[in-house]
């Protein structure tokens, strides 16, 4: 039964009634990266058919979780399963020498006894490929593919990566020298002190860490050259 308020509402003609619209839940995805990444990205379509159509698609045939989309074709194409002229769905004949795979044909003389055996030919041909084959379709593992020509946007990535400036170089501070000027005062050239020094060696730097901070400022010579012990 409606509530008395909600039918006066009805009938009323100053009330407007409020429509709401659905929100969708879905996110809007910015697409970061280079310009030529950007502006060839496809909204309508997944993220994997965009990797496939720009030429980014790994040729390594890895496990995807989920499954991999299925080419979709028409019923009058011989490539779809569904079509009577498919390879799969194509009757041969039956030969009467046919052997099956795995199986063998005793030959035996007037007396009944076995005289040769005949294995199926799949056999033979199945040791051969194993053998001359040099790489393996393997689920995790590389396979052959053609290789194709890179598109435009592969292209373009590669002109973006090859002239990448150079990572900058990282100087030595002055309290970094002062911390190895302390340490190579008290301990010489030992690390194995210098991690153990709870006293110059507050922050308990590891024997790594101290190595790539004398990396950095040249070894211990650099360090003595700061100092102007040389």
């Amino acid at each position: 039964m409606a509530n008395p308020r909600q039918r006066s509402k009805s009938r009323s003609k100053t009330h407007n009634a409020v429509k709401t619209t659905k929100k969708t839940t879905a996110k809007k995805v910015t697409v970061r990266g280079p310009k030529a990444l950007v502006d060839n990205w496809d909204r309508k379509k997944t993220v994997l058919q965009n990797y496939k159509t720009l030429g980014l698609l790994s040729s390594l045939a890895p496990h995807l979780h989920g499954g991999i989309e299925k080419d979709i074709y028409p019923i009058s194409s011989p490539l779809n399963p569904n079509n009577p002229l498919h390879p799969n769905n194509l009757v041969a004949p039956v030969d009467p020498n046919y052997i099956p795979k795995g199986f063998g044909r005793l030959v035996r003389d007037a007396d009944g006894k076995v005289i040769d055996v005949i294995m199926s030919n799949e056999d033979d041909e199945e040791d051969e490929a194993e053998g001359s084959a040099s790489t393996k379709d393997v689920k995790g593992k590389g396979r052959e593919v053609e290789e194709k020509e890179d598109t435009e946007v592969v292209k373009a990535l590669k002109l973006l990566a090859s002239s990448a400036p150079p990572p900058l170089k990282r100087h030595t501070t002055s309290a970094e020298l002062n911390f190895l000027r302390s340490l190579h005062a008290a301990h010489g050239t030992d690390l194995s002190k210098m991690t153990r020094d709870i006293k110059l060696n507050r922050l308990q730097k590891t024997r790594g860490e101290i190595e790539r901070s004398l990396k950095r400022a040249g070894g211990w010579e650099g360090v003595e050259m700061e100092l102007g012990l040389e």
